[in-house]
């Protein structure tokens, strides 16, 4: 069997779903990395002009913007917030804002950057969404599927509805702990791949055999995803102890390995100022999540990475 076939094998008995996929290596297996990042947008719809971008965007809007307007019949991006604390998706608008033009959903989940994630009744929206609008489709991210602590990881490749009608992304990187390799893979549809590999090598960069070959190799060594959550249970665990006496207040934390802090009881600073003064005059390096707002909304809250030496969260909630 050859390191490819190797590849293929072992991401196909992680799913029950009997589509296709698209590698994102361009050695072993077919065209590119589509670059992790290209689709971390929590919620958005496409019509029949292009993209319809959406949500709260989370700093990769304007590039998908960008594609749309220049590559897809000028799109036009309609977002939909989600909404503070929760961060939840509201159905209820999602349903008034999909029309007979839209074509494609995009969203994330678990969700980057609030650490939101989805139950089973929102699997459920989406399959009457899709059932509503016979053209519709969806583009969703669940490369944090591996990082979530309260329920069970709810992939919308569960629900054959959905499987037959999404591009589902994931990633190699956020599972085995080597973001900068840039691998992952695309599930889809043998159709939809058929489209998706029309654009794929125009999108790819960074990936080399190498890593490919080392990826192969490891995914023969046991179920170690099933080390991850606890993982980050634990240091997630850790960094919540240590800072319970501050007063940043904490918000959602059902996934992915970010943390939000809320600052409104210790300052009137906008986000971004206050994550400057963090970052220049204590050492401690936070996000803004404003930035994550096509219009800049700020809550008074910065996102914090908790994937780090549990030596470094220590010192950093001394800090804090």
């Amino acid at each position: 069997m050859s390191k490819a076939e190797d590849f293929r094998n072992h991401i196909n008995e992680g799913y029950t779903f009997e589509g296709d996929f698209i590698a994102f290596g361009s050695a072993i297996l077919e065209g590119g990395p589509v670059g992790e990042a290209n689709v971390k947008i929590p919620l958005s719809t496409l019509n029949r002009h292009g993209l319809i971008a959406g949500a709260t965007g989370t700093g990769k809007t304007k590039s998908l913007q960008v594609l749309a307007d220049e590559r897809a019949l000028k799109g036009i991006p309609i977002h939909l917030k989600l909404k503070h604390p929760t961060y939840h998706i509201n159905w209820e608008e999602v349903r008034e804002k999909v029309t007979a033009k839209t074509k494609l959903i995009i969203t994330n989940n678990p969700h980057n950057p609030f650490g939101s994630a989805w139950n089973e009744d929102e699997i459920k929206a989406l399959e009457e969404l899709v059932q509503a609008h016979p053209e519709l489709m969806v583009l969703i991210d669940e490369v944090y599927e591996y990082i979530q602590y309260n329920n069970e990881h709810q992939s919308v490749l569960k629900s054959s509805i959905l499987g037959e009608r999404s591009f589902i992304t994931y990633s190699f990187g956020k599972t085995m702990h080597v973001t900068g390799w840039k691998l992952g893979y695309c599930i889809a549809p043998e159709s939809f791949t058929a489209e998706y590999r029309k654009i794929h090598q125009y999108m790819a960069f960074c990936a080399n055999n190498t890593m490919q070959y080392a990826v192969a190799k490891y995914l023969n060594t046991g179920e170690f995803w099933r080390e991850v959550m606890p993982m980050y249970q634990q240091k997630k665990d850790l960094f919540m102890e240590q800072i319970k006496m501050s007063r940043f207040k904490t918000l959602t934390r059902s996934g992915t390995y970010f943390f939000l802090l809320d600052y409104s009881e210790i300052s009137t600073l906008s986000d971004v100022d206050f994550a400057k003064e963090l970052t220049i005059k204590y050492g401690v390096a936070a996000i803004p999540v404003s930035v994550f707002y096509q219009d800049q909304t700020d809550h008074k809250v910065i996102r914090i990475c908790f994937a780090k030496q549990n030596e470094t969260l220590i010192k950093a909630a001394e800090l804090l």
